[in-house]
């Protein structure tokens, strides 16, 4: 798992974080959370189906700004990790990582 895979661990429990990943359309997670990680996936081209899902999982417009702008800085830093090939941390370093972005947060 990698950091913040291992941050959402730590919040979420890895059961949690593990079901999202394997099926999150099944993942015992709130109908909002589900709702807004279903439309991250399709961020690139929403349909009008895909905004109403939103809407009927009670998503309101500042939630949904808020993980669009998430997505967006972890798009652009996995892109600038990439560019500069920044070397994987080893799992050890990743719990390290998620200790600190839990305890200080993401700034």
């Amino acid at each position: 798992m990698r950091s913040h895979g291992a941050v959402a661990s730590l919040e979420l429990g890895e059961g949690t974080v593990k079901a999202l990943l394997e099926a999150p359309a099944t993942a015992d997670v709130s109908p909002r959370l589900r709702a807004v990680l279903a439309f991250l996936d399709v961020r690139d081209s929403p349909t009008e189906q895909d905004l109403e899902r939103l809407e009927a999982a009670g998503v309101d417009d500042a939630a949904l700004d808020d993980a669009l702008a998430v997505a967006w800085c972890f798009d652009v830093i996995n892109r600038m990790a990439d560019a500069l090939a920044f070397a994987q941390q080893t799992p050890e370093g990743i719990a390290a990582s998620a200790k600190a972005l839990m305890k200080f947060g993401y700034r």
